[in-house]
């Protein structure tokens, strides 16, 4: 009987595979819909040598993988999003980050029948520590993930290791996600 190595997710690849499989069924996913998964990284710690952690300016890139919807429509969906995103996140560790990274700016490069959809944000940025001058916030949106498909994952204001998504939809999908996003199967975390 051959043992089986245990896969180990993040809980941003947790959080976003499970964000994305609940919030393409709610939108009406199709099983012959391509669908092409971005984030942004990033690339600070990757370079060589890596930019100090005190850099302010912007050093991002975008990275991308495509799948077929009916992939993500079987009951182990959030299980091969997740092991598709940490492929390619690992991924990232054999090549030069900002390599490409012309080819890939803008993000509107899209092909025909692909339906795009991007993250914005990690749990890691601590975006509820930033203090500007006028104190720390209370809470915190990115308000420009109703344009691109997109939703925001950040860390939890009020929970130590907890996460926050935000997503946007018209008041029927988000009935439907809200039920599905809800509802989680451990059958869906086998790979």
């Amino acid at each position: 009987m051959a043992s089986t190595k245990p896969v180990y997710f993040s809980t941003y690849v947790l959080v976003y595979a499970h964000t994305l499989v609940c919030a393409l069924e709610a939108k009406g996913l199709k099983s012959n819909e391509k669908i092409k998964m971005l984030i942004t990284v990033d690339c600070r710690s990757r370079l060589s040598p890596p930019l100090p952690k005190n850099y302010i300016g912007n050093c991002v890139s975008s990275f991308d993988t495509v799948m077929e919807g009916e992939d993500l429509m079987k009951e182990n969906g959030v299980a091969y999003v997740a092991k598709r995103l940490t492929e390619m996140i690992k991924g990232l560790d054999n090549r030069s980050v900002l390599e490409g990274a012309k080819e890939r700016l803008p993000y509107k490069d899209s092909e025909p029948n692909t339906r795009q959809v991007r993250s914005v944000g990690t749990n890691r940025f601590g975006m509820y520590g930033a203090d500007f001058g006028w104190g720390k916030p209370s809470k915190v949106e990115v308000t420009t993930i109703d344009r691109f498909g997109s939703f925001s994952i950040m860390e939890s204001k009020d929970e130590s290791g907890g996460v926050e998504v935000g997503v946007v939809f018209k008041e029927h999908e988000m009935k439907i996600f809200g039920s599905l996003f809800t509802r989680v199967k451990i059958s869906q975390f086998r790979c």
